[in-house]
């Protein structure tokens, strides 16, 4: 039996809808209430004003990677370093839809910086996760930037790297993780 969908995630599904067909820049409440099919009082009652719609969103986004990432961490159970290697293997299985959500805020971001703030937070929080006993950070940082800036070219469609490249440094990042 499917589990059926809260009007929080119901809204949030609309608004990621919304952002993925026009942008963050140009979502407006009225555009996901439409798509969401709730009242304008209803959505309001969730989240009071755009602002704290668009901090669920990326809240929401943040724990998809984290729980991709714990999920692929705990696959390697026993394995010290397995937080670090669970990031650069969860760089491969991100999504389209997701990646498609990521790029609007991300050009949402450039107007107006106050966007960035959970994520910035979040970013944080996860990379002092990333770091095992036995790791210098500075090695778990470059390996986490490497990552990042992977997913970030390839979000913005600057990478020069096709797949079979983009595998063979993820292949490099893993062997310096076991370092």
């Amino acid at each position: 039996m499917k589990k059926k969908k809260n009007c929080k995630e119901t809204i949030l599904d609309a608004a990621e809808d919304v952002v993925v067909e026009s942008g963050a820049v140009h979502m407006t409440l009225d555009a996901v209430c439409s798509k969401a099919g709730v009242s304008k009082g209803g959505l309001l009652y969730h989240f009071p004003n755009k602002e704290s719609l668009i901090d669920a969103m990326l809240l929401r986004l943040v724990e998809r990677f984290e729980t991709a990432r714990s999920a692929a961490s705990e696959k390697m159970r026993g394995d010290p370093r397995r937080n670090i290697k669970a990031h650069v293997t969860t760089y491969l299985s991100r999504d389209k839809r997701m990646n498609k959500v990521c790029a609007a805020f991300v050009a949402a971001a450039a107007h107006n910086p106050n966007l960035i703030s959970t994520a910035k937070r979040s970013h944080k929080k996860a990379f002092e996760k990333l770091v095992a006993p036995d790791m210098r950070w500075e090695t778990a940082a470059v390996i986490a930037l490497a990552v990042d800036g992977l997913w970030l070219t390839k979000l913005l469609g600057i990478t020069p790297f096709n797949a079979r490249e983009q595998k063979a440094i993820i292949d490099e990042l893993l062997k310096i993780a076991n370092e």
